[in-house]
């Protein structure tokens, strides 16, 4: 049996997951067009007046639910009413390109500490990796996180989480080789990544466990240098800032 030369068999998980993108799009189109439901009203009703000019942003972020705790997800909210007005269908559009988007990070993260030690096959890792991205894209238990606009705050916090751990492996690799570049991408994840989650919904302020709880599990062989027990003792310190 003839099998795929290594360049075109290296571009097919790849391929594979735009495929599941697709499929993911039109699953959740005929929702894209349903109405605000539940808190959905409590909490844009607000922007719905900021956006007929009665109220300034500064009063906006003061009278709005969660706008001076959960800013990031309130400035999106912003953003869709500049860019497409109050129109619901692009709220939900919106909040499809992040679930999309997060799907393409759990991707990215899944293949990453997959190759670390469990599959020593970097093809056989992506598949893998592409299975956990296309059962988290098209989980029945997604729906309404997807479709109730307001959850947007919970993908917001999923997105920059799931960034914060992308950067963090991408530079724990190589950081005891490459202390500037791994050192960056660790610090990205803390001082970027978890800030933004953290703004978006509170739980993001669980990234430094999970960061914790991924150095336990996939680099505790790596503890021969000084460099490596600083970087522990400054993730100590961040679960603790909560």
């Amino acid at each position: 049996m003839k099998t795929l030369p290594t360049s075109v068999a290296k571009i097919v998980p790849g391929l594979c997951l735009t495929f599941v993108f697709i499929i993911t799009f039109f699953v959740y189109l005929p929702g894209l067009s349903g109405p605000l439901i539940l808190d959905d009203y409590a909490n844009l009703f607000h922007l719905y007046n900021f956006g007929a000019g009665s109220i300034s942003w500064q009063q906006l972020f003061m009278l709005a639910p969660h706008g001076h705790d959960r800013p990031v997800s309130l400035l999106s909210f912003i953003g869709n009413w500049l860019w497409t007005g109050g129109d619901v269908y692009y709220l939900k559009l919106t909040n499809l390109a992040i679930h999309l988007a997060c799907g393409l990070l759990i991707y990215r993260l899944s293949w990453l500490l997959l190759s670390l030690e469990i599959i020593q096959d970097e093809l056989r890792a992506r598949y893998v990796a592409l299975w956990i991205a296309a059962l988290w894209l098209l989980s029945p238990f997604q729906v309404s996180t997807v479709l109730y606009v307001i959850q947007r705050m919970a993908q917001l916090a999923a997105l920059f989480t799931l960034c914060g751990l992308v950067a963090y492996v991408s530079g724990r690799k190589i950081f005891t080789q490459n202390l500037f570049r791994g050192g960056g991408l660790i610090a990205a994840s803390l001082i970027i990544c978890w800030p933004l989650a953290a703004l978006s919904k509170e739980n993001g302020v669980l990234l430094p466990l999970f960061l914790v709880i991924i150095e336990y599990f996939f680099f505790y062989r790596d503890n021969g240098r000084k460099r490596v027990k600083n970087l522990r003792l400054v993730l100590a310190a961040a679960v603790m800032v909560p």
